[in-house]
């Protein structure tokens, strides 16, 4: 056994340690970036192979919406068939069934949330957050190509001044910001959070603190849900049924750990 799997398995709390320690190394960012550029390169083949131009989602919550060639920070292809973070379909759904008439998008990247919604809820007011400028412009040319861009709001930063004065009536936050969310979501700064639904993806393989953490805080006036990834439903596969294993396996991957899992509050009646 190799000693990482030893560590791994023999001392799992080192391992965090010293794995959130070699994520902030430069030699961490650049194997980072090349095994990206990689990837680009290989989704570039099969986009061009299956997806129109522009492409389209094809299935699930933001079926037809509109879409770019490229994504901000993650994958691009899952969610051009659907699968994308397959485990929160239930909840986008009663998301678009709930009457929500504000969406704070925190770390919208290119903006699949924010105009998912904005393109499927048409009363809904869309705040969009990201700290990344190009994640911002990219979600700006995906609001005009979906006819939406005058219900959402881009913006740099989040913080306790934009969720006091933004979150207006009924509220849903959502909420993938690399570890930030431990200390964003803390209804002791920010009071406000008490009266808002929230779904978060919590990062656990950065910091171990921020799951038990949040579901502390929130415990008392929220009811909560955790779910955890799922394989998407084999009707979404149908666009890739052609394809060898590898290269389903390849489309699919979504870049998680294991240990990552999504929580629900929804505060309580």
């Amino acid at each position: 056994m190799a000693i990482r799997e030893k560590i791994k398995s023999g001392f799992p709390g080192l391992y965090r340690l010293l794995l959130r320690l070699y994520r902030v190394t430069p030699l961490y960012n650049a194997g980072l970036k090349r095994d990206m550029a990689t990837r680009r390169r290989r989704e570039a083949i099969f986009l061009k192979e299956l997806f129109a131009s522009p492409p389209s989602v094809c299935a699930g919550p933001f079926a037809g919406l509109h879409y770019l060639e490229e994504a901000s920070g993650s994958v691009l292809l899952p969610k051009l068939l659907g699968t994308y973070e397959a485990a929160l379909h239930p909840w986008i759904a009663e998301a678009q069934r709930s009457g929500y008439e504000t969406l704070l998008d925190v770390g919208c990247a290119e903006g699949y949330y924010a105009v998912g919604f904005a393109a499927t809820c048409p009363a809904l007011r869309v705040l969009a957050y990201d700290l990344n400028p190009s994640a911002r412009s990219l979600s700006q040319r995906m609001a005009e190509a979906n006819g939406v861009a005058d219900r959402i709001t881009i913006r740099e930063q989040c913080d306790a001044a934009a969720i006091k004065t933004e979150a207006n009536g009924k509220t849903l936050v959502i909420c993938d910001i690399e570890g930030a969310e431990y200390g964003l979501l803390d209804p002791e700064k920010i009071p406000a959070l008490l009266r808002l639904d929230i779904i978060v993806e919590a990062h656990d393989h950065l910091n171990p603190d921020i799951t038990p953490t949040l579901l502390q805080r929130f415990r008392d006036t929220h009811e909560m849900d955790t779910v955890s990834a799922a394989a998407p439903s084999q009707d979404f596969l149908k666009p890739i049924a052609h394809l060898p294993k590898e290269d389903q396996q390849f489309i699919l991957d979504e870049q998680r750990t294991p240990e990552m899992v999504w929580h629900r509050f929804r505060v309580r009646a």
